[in-house]
């Protein structure tokens, strides 16, 4: 244990070692590898030289394998090393989401506390320190799904009685525009442009749907119903 914690003082130099060679007195840890380093870490490395070691605060600290995604993984690891429930806690929070600055300034965990055990897991091939946060997954949805939302969202609109948005208008929109507006919404959720389950499970949507756009195109293209309807718009 002395030994290797002595290793940790060094900033250079070089060891080796002799896996042929025995020592007459048969040796036994009191402790793994694992807790002997990171016990050697917090008592004699400081912060500012872990920082260096880490890569800085812009790196994005992830677990490895199993315990980046589940609790009993990270819960054998925390027994490896030996940590306590609540320095358990933080392995759940190395997801690589948030980089190591971020962490040590907005978590519960300081900078003592915290920067030892993300290097020693490091040390262990644990957690890897990207530069980037990993990139979200774009989500793939079906031609329903894509359909449904996309009814879903205009009727929202509908249903807010904002007939210029319901068009995707401005309020100075000609009568022409709002003309196009109309016509080009209908044609794209016409039932033959609709998926068919979304179809007979939506239909009364639909319907609603299409009478809000048509409402929509007589009132923003009379001159008198629009006035009124603008006035009613900017009545607080």
């Amino acid at each position: 244990a002395r030994i290797v914690d002595s290793t940790l003082a060094w900033r250079e130099g070089r060891w080796l070692l002799e896996p042929d060679l025995r020592c007459e007195e048969p040796i036994t840890l009191s402790a793994p590898t694992a807790v002997l380093l990171l016990e050697g870490i917090r008592a004699r490395l400081e912060p500012a030289h872990l920082w260096e070691l880490v890569g800085g605060r812009r790196v994005f600290p992830r677990l490895r394998g199993d315990a980046a995604a589940r609790p009993s993984a990270r819960a054998e690891l925390a027994e490896g090393f030996r940590l306590s429930p609540y320095e358990e806690t933080w392995l759940a929070q190395l997801d690589g989401t948030r980089d190591l600055g971020s962490l040590v300034e907005e978590g519960e965990a300081d900078q003592i506390e915290l920067l030892p055990l993300v290097y020693a897991m490091h040390v262990f091939e644990f957690v890897e320190l990207p530069a980037e946060p990993p990139p979200v997954p774009r989500s793939v949805e079906s031609p329903a799904q894509i359909d449904r939302r996309r009814i879903e969202d205009r009727l929202a609109l509908a249903r807010d009685a904002d007939y210029f948005a319901l068009l995707s208008l401005d309020r100075g929109a000609t009568r022409a525009e709002v003309r196009v507006a109309h016509r080009d919404l209908l044609r794209t959720f016409s039932p033959d442009r609709v998926d068919a389950s979304v179809l007979a499970e939506m239909s009364a949507e639909l319907n609603e749907l299409q009478a809000a756009l048509d409402e929509a195109k007589d009132v923003l293209q009379d001159d008198t119903l629009r006035n009124a309807y603008l006035a009613q718009l900017e009545d607080p």
